[in-house]
């Protein structure tokens, strides 16, 4: 869903995805850039995941979510996005 993933007119490369998905804890701007989609949908998302966490009975900082859990939501293949950005690097000599 996320791969290929073009965030107004700027298409997100594989390393650039990697980089963004690269920290614990992830805010309405870093799921936008993430899935691929809007504000609104982005507050959605991560109301879900928030709301899903507290449920199981976890504490979690204001306003952010773990990352892991919105990678799982969008279902990111990491494999196939480090394969992707080493055949680019290769390609360009990096």
């Amino acid at each position: 869903m996320v791969v290929g993933a073009v965030i107004m007119n700027n298409e997100l490369t594989a390393q650039e995805l990697l980089v963004a998905i690269d920290k614990q804890w992830a805010t309405t701007k870093d799921i936008m850039a993430v899935g691929c989609v809007g504000e609104n949908r982005a507050l959605k998302v991560k109301k879900n995941i928030y709301e899903e966490l507290r449920a199981e009975g976890y504490e979690l900082p204001r306003n952010k979510v773990p990352m892991e859990f919105v990678i799982k939501y969008f279902k990111l293949n990491i494999d196939f996005l480090k394969n992707v950005a080493n055949e680019r690097n290769k390609k360009h000599g990096k």
